[in-house]
């Protein structure tokens, strides 16, 4: 029964897919009827809709595209689903939303994913931080140089969240590895990752 009703819902969810593939890809190049019939969708469909939308920002940082993206999550209330999944207490629903604001560049939520940092669970952790990265919002940056020592929180992620601010880490990485003598070598290495 259990492998009967996944299945079913697997054939539902690429019957939506396909469905508002078209329509996701005409609404992102700019035609409002399609960005209409978008906004006209039925809410149980929302979920499959922001897939369609943002998943492709993982290979595509093309910032019009993002702008375009984040345009229609607004007027389609997706962000509010992201605030909703923010609070859940299910690990995964947490991750999902923290890494969608960031590959969509909600710049409004930066301080809930800087406050994931401090999740009890490790994948949202790493989730808020991967967010963080493609969010590249300036203001996260001393929250994230602070935890350049945090174990709790992958190696490679950190390198990579440092990495993305490239020489825009430089001034602070310097300054704290005066006042925080006990880790100067790990603002070294970051130094090494990001520095010029």
């Amino acid at each position: 029964v259990e492998r009967t009703a996944f299945g079913v819902q697997q054939a539902l969810s690429l019957r939506v897919t396909e469905r508002y593939r078209p329509l996701v890809q005409r609404a992102l190049a700019g035609d409002d009827t399609a960005r209409g019939e978008l906004l006209g969708s039925p809410s149980r469909h929302r979920l499959a809709i922001a897939r369609l939308l943002i998943e492709p920002l993982i290979d595509d940082r093309d910032p019009e595209r993002i702008a375009r993206t984040r345009a229609i999550a607004q007027a389609m209330s997706m962000l509010q689903i992201a605030d909703r999944y923010l609070r859940s207490w299910l690990w995964w629903r947490r991750a999902l939303a923290l890494r969608a604001l960031g590959l969509a560049q909600a710049r409004d939520h930066t301080l809930q994913l800087i406050a994931a940092l401090d999740d009890p669970h490790p994948d949202v952790r790493a989730a808020a931080l991967d967010g963080l990265a493609d969010m590249h919002d300036l203001t996260a940056l001393q929250a994230i140089i602070v935890r350049v020592h945090d174990i709790s929180l992958h190696r490679g992620r950190r390198g990579a969240a440092i990495k993305s601010f490239g020489s825009e880490c430089e001034p602070f990485l310097l300054e704290m590895s005066e006042v925080d003598s006990a880790n100067r070598l790990n603002y070294i290495h970051a130094l090494a990752i990001c520095g010029t």
